[in-house]
């Protein structure tokens, strides 16, 4: 019996350890329906510090495959103390205008592994994707 109640402590030890290390973003997203022109804000609170070395990546993806439109766009935040609120606005850069339906977006950490890999100095990936911490749609009508 000692063992058994040994085991289940430890499982649910794993399992909150686990959960815990999955930390999910409150996220407001304004507006939520737009136009081809909107900018678009997403606002949360950052949960952990964010240096040189680690930032938060904020990206949108439309399904759309026309070539005329915005189909993705992100942007970084590389600094801000942890509980800062911050304010990430996304607009279409390349191509000046969304393409009409549902954005899909992610908030992921991002952390600087360094440059280089085994054939040399800038030959090798910079940065890793690290977890998603939340995720977050938009809607652009015609």
């Amino acid at each position: 019996m000692r063992s058994l109640v040994c085991i289940i402590g430890v499982v649910v030890g794993i399992l909150v350890t686990s959960v815990g290390a999955i930390a999910a973003l409150r996220v407001t997203v304004t507006p939520l329906e737009g136009t081809p022109r909107t900018k678009f804000t997403v606002s949360f609170v950052v949960d952990r510090k964010l240096t040189g070395g680690r930032w938060l990546e904020v990206k949108v993806v439309s399904p759309s495959t026309r070539s005329d439109c915005e189909r993705q766009e992100s942007e970084t935040v590389s600094y801000a103390p942890k509980g800062k609120r911050v304010d990430v606005v996304l607009r279409p850069w390349d191509r000046l205008r969304w393409c009409p339906g549902v954005y899909r977006g992610t908030i992921r950490v991002a952390r600087r592994v360094g440059c280089g890999g085994p054939d040399g100095p800038n030959t090798g990936p910079c940065w890793t994707d690290g977890p998603i911490l939340a995720r977050f749609s938009f809607s652009v009508t015609p």
